[in-house]
């Protein structure tokens, strides 16, 4: 998963459970990450610090099966596009996400 000025680029559909990620930020100013329920608008999850530029950190999400938003909150990148739509489903098979707000891929 990549972070950087003003995209998400990740997987499209996760597996519900436990899923571990390696979070990368490509870009030069810092950034955070949550995952907030479409359903609910609450966060359901949230990385502790924000992150660095070049910094690649691991971290273990445990989400239900639902539709969510990954979300960067901080400094007003959401609303620069920093966001991408998320599916949590069985056999996700972990398609790519859509990366809005930026212009590369992984």
């Amino acid at each position: 998963m990549f972070l950087g000025e003003y995209y998400i680029s990740m997987p499209a559909v996760l597996s519900p459970g436990r899923t571990v990620l390696r979070v990368k930020n490509e870009g030069f100013e810092e950034h955070d990450l949550q995952f907030t329920r479409a359903d609910a608008d609450s966060v359901t999850w949230r990385i502790e610090k924000r992150l660095s530029p070049g910094e690649v950190r691991t971290v273990t999400l445990d989400l239900d099966a639902g539709a969510y938003a990954a979300i960067c909150d901080f400094a007003g990148h959401l609303g620069r596009g920093m966001f991408v739509d998320v599916i949590v489903e069985s056999d996700s098979g972990g398609r790519p996400g859509k990366a809005l707000g930026g212009p590369k891929m992984r």
